[in-house]
């Protein structure tokens, strides 16, 4: 959080990126929060949020390392939908997967 601040202040532009991990951080409460510390920021006015996916499995399968995170189902296109109408009722832009 403190070298998100002092990016902002140095004034360049700054996206914020999130992974979105089901069961951690995907509900209104901490979504609400970051757009709070967001809007905070000066010089941020964007948020990418980032569906947490299963890609990087079969590279520690690949590579003889045990992969410790549970299984966790990827959030439904409706749930980043849901989450992304949150960040933007705090007047910020939101772009699902950072896409450009």
């Amino acid at each position: 959080l403190e070298n998100a601040k002092f990016i902002a202040r140095s004034g360049t532009r700054l996206i914020i990126r999130v992974p979105v991990i089901p069961g951690f951080n995907d509900d209104e409460y901490n979504i609400s929060r970051l757009s709070r510390f967001v809007v905070s920021l000066k010089n941020v006015k964007e948020i990418h949020l980032l569906p947490y996916h299963k890609l990087g499995e079969n590279k520690y399968n690949y590579l003889g390392y045990k992969y410790k995170m549970p299984p966790i189902d990827p959030p439904s296109s409706e749930e980043m939908d849901r989450l992304k109408d949150i960040v933007e009722k705090f007047g910020l832009v939101c772009k699902i997967g950072g896409v450009s």
